[in-house]
């Protein structure tokens, strides 16, 4: 069983590598020393206005990582943008979650929609529910190593109020109900 610490790495580097690819392609960052704030990006990858909160998340972390640099509102690429390692990376991903294929191949499926979704050209719930399909979401929900642990726990803890109820009825109120998360 791989650590947690190093599996969690690797997802991050996948974000990462995303987010330059769609940058890459929408053709942002081309030059060294291109300067673009984030309604620039949003408007030059036409990228529709309510992920701003990501698209800001993700320059932040590429000037954290020093990829880019802040500029007052703008940041500004101190190279142009190489093309993501996704061959070797995902190699990596395969081995790091052999336990855990569900979640390996619901990121995989993000991926390859993600453009699509930023531009408003595919419904987010494809990422979940492709073609109206419950297969990916039940394969994350029942097969996936992590929801398996985040159930148990859950079941335990219901499991103890329960068994802490004595005679008295007890009301339970689902809450945040959706796609059964």
């Amino acid at each position: 069983v791989m650590s947690y610490a190093a599996k969690w790495d690797c997802l991050a580097r996948v974000t990462r590598s995303h987010a330059m690819r769609t940058l890459r392609t929408s053709g942002l960052f081309a030059t060294t020393a291109e300067g673009r704030s984030v309604e620039d990006v949003l408007g030059v990858a036409g990228i529709a206005p309510i992920y701003r909160n990501l698209i800001t998340r993700w320059l932040n972390r590429l000037a954290d990582e020093g990829i880019l640099y802040r500029q007052g509102e703008r940041f500004v690429a101190r190279e142009p943008l190489q093309e993501p390692p996704f061959s070797a990376l995902w190699q990596e991903a395969e081995h790091l979650f052999a336990d855990n294929r569900p979640l390996l191949s619901y990121v995989a499926h993000c991926g390859a929609l993600l453009e699509r979704v930023l531009r408003g050209k595919e419904n987010p719930l494809q990422t979940l529910f492709p073609e109206g399909s419950t297969e990916m979401a039940e394969a994350i929900y029942e097969q996936s190593t992590t929801m398996r642990y985040i159930n148990a726990l859950a079941a335990s803890g219901f499991e103890a109020v329960l068994r802490n109820a004595g005679n008295g009825s007890l009301r339970v109120m689902e809450v945040g109900a959706g796609t059964g998360g």
